[in-house]
């Protein structure tokens, strides 16, 4: 059974570029846990050609760090009172903030601090 996801999943990511990627398609950047597995990366690999598959740590960056960072950014734009949704993609009616602040006891030092 995992052998069969590993397939249909490196299926799946060829099968999206190819149905909504409008130019050819040079390089594919594999992150997150996928990155770490060679069979999955291998599949991607001969499924993807002629575009080369690389690892995002070869550009620095550490294949567990996407979520990480995609939910910091989230988080500043929702400080900063800016919608970060994109509702053509997501169904949305309206753009919206994406989280909710919960004031901690160094609320206000935060606030200053980004103010500055």
């Amino acid at each position: 059974m995992v052998a069969t996801l590993t397939f249909l999943t490196a299926r799946t990511i060829a099968g999206a570029i190819r149905r909504f990627v409008t130019r050819p398609v040079q390089e594919v950047i594999v992150s997150g846990g996928g990155a770490f597995n060679r069979t999955l990366v291998g599949h991607l690999g001969w499924m993807a050609w002629p575009a080369a598959v690389r690892p995002v740590d070869v550009y620095g960056f550490h294949p567990l760090s996407k979520e990480p960072a995609a939910f910091a950014l989230l988080a500043v734009e929702t400080v900063r009172g800016v919608a970060a949704n994109v509702p053509s993609a997501t169904g949305a009616r309206r753009p919206a903030l994406l989280g909710k602040i919960v004031p901690g006891s160094n609320y206000l030092r935060l606030m200053r601090t980004l103010h500055q």
